[in-house]
C-alpha cells in the first residue's frame, strides 16, 4: 500500500487508526487490500458488449487501480485467489 491509503485515512479524520509512527497497521492494510480486490472483482464480473475491447480495458483498469493504491498483483496461482 502507498501513501494514498494513509492520505484517505487522514482525510476521513480517522488518524486514530494510524500507528504512533504514522504508519498503517496491518489490519488497515488488509482491509484496504480487500476493498480494492472487491472493486477489481466487480470490474471483472461486469457485462460488456464488446468482449475483445473489454478484456483489454478490464486488465488496464484493474492495473491502474492497484497501481494507484500501491497494491502488488498476486500470482494467478496464489492460494488466496478464490478466498472471499
Amino acid at each position: 500500500m502507498n501513501e494514498k491509503i494513509k492520505y484517505l485515512v487522514e482525510k476521513s479524520n480517522a488518524t486514530y487508526l494510524l500507528e504512533k509512527d504514522g504508519s498503517l497497521p496491518p489490519e488497515i492494510k488488509k482491509f484496504t487490500e480487500l476493498v480494492i480486490q472487491e472493486c477489481c472483482q466487480k470490474i471483472k464480473d461486469s457485462d460488456a458488449t464488446c468482449k475483445d475491447e473489454w478484456d483489454y480495458a478490464e486488465r488496464d483498469l484493474i492495473g491502474q487501480i492497484k497501481e494507484h493504491f500501491g497494491m502488488e498483483d498476486k500470482p494467478k496461482n496464489s492460494p488466496n485467489k478464490n478466498k472471499p
